[in-house]
């Protein structure tokens, strides 16, 4: 198979097309992927998007709309053959465009609305308008006949809205494309498996804390996103529990969450937060307050848009087309890979990624006090309201703890387990 790859810098909140166009490289079909890793300033990695659609022998032309995410200043696009296809994929083009809500008005999104969709609105609204006026007296006439007659016509007028209303919550509960529709109905090659809740899973989390009230949660980066399935704890005084977990997060981000979810759950009972030591090396450790009016606005968000009926469109024709498990965020809010998945050029690149994203701490690495400072704050937090807090040390890669050693940086180490342990608090190391 052919590989493409193509980095770009980015704007935290910026909005891009990701045009690719391939086709099978034999006479079946194939399936084919488009992944973005997103990147901080210093090549770290943040998250990922990724997204599979089927391709013939004839080319198919791909697009993706995606917004920059935040602290994210660099994309990695890849297109590759997606998981588990038995044919190969040949790429003949692949560019990554930046979308400007002048230049770009037709594909821009306003407030989860493409310009295109605000413009057919708009000049539907005129022609209503322009209706009106050239029939103003004709249809007052009517409309005062149809009040007569037993307001049948605002009846039946109501009755429309109605009928339309009805059909798209029935359509995108059942489909059901984000996993929290109060339909939970599981239908095999419709709406089995939900790729789309992948790229917003960061809006969805607050939402399912509130829906399942789990008595435990879990706060960290990608490493215990991915690491951590809740189901396991099912049966033990730490059920239910749910991964709350957003990749590339700090503990200045867990401490906004954190008053989110406590004011969300009553029934929250025991928090694990990872504590990750590159976050203790200078990551900034803001954490703005989380509104209701925001928490509102994202949940509507997930049942009233016109993503959420693309995205149930989407779900069908996904599992229509390939009906396979992809890159995914599971119920229980952890990341799911699929059977099939190839980590071995993760890990054959891991020593390089370290030394790019990490070499600048070379003989300059300190312990980054406002870290610190934020810890304790979660202490303070989970203690004034009654909180079980567990602090895990994750594991390292074996490459991580002989960088640690080159840049001469265990003394950090050791300053950094004698402040977090100043407070006694209770950690799991298993680094």
């Amino acid at each position: 198979p052919r590989i493409f790859a193509q980095s770009f810098t980015i704007e935290p909140g910026e909005q891009y097309k990701i045009v690719a166009e391939a086709s099978s490289a034999g006479t079946g079909k194939a399936v084919a992927s488009v992944q973005i890793n997103w990147l901080d300033t210093a090549d770290r990695y943040l998250s990922n998007s990724v997204e599979e659609f089927s391709v013939t022998s004839k080319p198919v032309i791909f697009k993706k709309f995606i917004i920059a995410p935040q602290n994210s200043l660099k994309g990695s696009l890849y297109v590759i053959p997606g998981v588990g296809s038995t044919e190969s994929v040949h790429y003949t083009q692949m560019s990554v465009i930046h979308l400007s809500p002048v230049k770009n008005f037709l594909e821009y999104r306003f407030s989860g609305y493409f310009g295109q969709d605000i413009v057919v609105g708009i000049l539907g609204l005129l022609a209503l308008i322009m209706l009106l006026v050239l029939f103003a007296k004709k249809l007052a006439k009517a409309c005062t006949a149809l009040v007569t007659i037993d307001h049948r016509f605002m009846r039946f007028f109501a009755v429309g809205i109605c009928f339309w209303l009805c059909l798209f919550l029935g359509f995108t509960w059942v489909i059901n494309p984000y996993g929290v529709s109060p339909v939970n109905t599981s239908i095999d090659g419709i709406n089995t498996f939900k790729p789309k809740r992948l790229n917003i899973d960061r809006l969805i989390k607050p939402f399912e804390v509130w829906k399942y009230q789990p008595k435990t949660i879990f706060l960290g980066t990608s490493r215990i996103h991915q690491s951590i399935d809740p189901s396991v704890f099912d049966g033990t005084r730490y059920a239910p529990a749910y991964n709350a977990s957003i990749p590339a997060s700090s503990l200045g981000m867990n401490i906004s969450h954190l008053k989110q979810y406590i004011a969300l759950d009553p029934n929250l009972k025991v928090v694990f937060v990872e504590l990750f030591f590159w976050n203790f090396l200078g990551q900034g450790m803001e954490h703005a307050p989380k509104s209701f009016n925001e928490y509102l606005m994202n949940t509507l968000t997930l049942f009233i848009s016109s993503d959420t009926l693309s995205d149930s469109i989407f779900t069908v024709n996904y599992n229509l087309s390939i009906n396979k498990p992809g890159y995914e965020i599971k119920p229980s809010g952890y990341f799911y890979y699929p059977p099939g998945h190839n980590s071995k050029g993760t890990f054959d690149s891991f020593s390089k990624g370290v030394w790019k994203s990490n070499g600048h701490l070379d003989g300059a690495a300190k312990l980054h006090m406002p870290a610190i400072e934020a810890a304790n704050e979660i202490i303070d937090i989970c203690k004034k309201n009654n909180i079980e807090l567990i602090f895990i040390l994750t594991p390292y890669h074996a490459y991580s703890d002989y960088f640690i050693l080159k840049i001469k940086a265990f003394d950090v180490v050791e300053q950094w387990l004698t402040e977090l342990t100043k407070r006694k608090p209770i950690i799991y190391s298993f680094a």
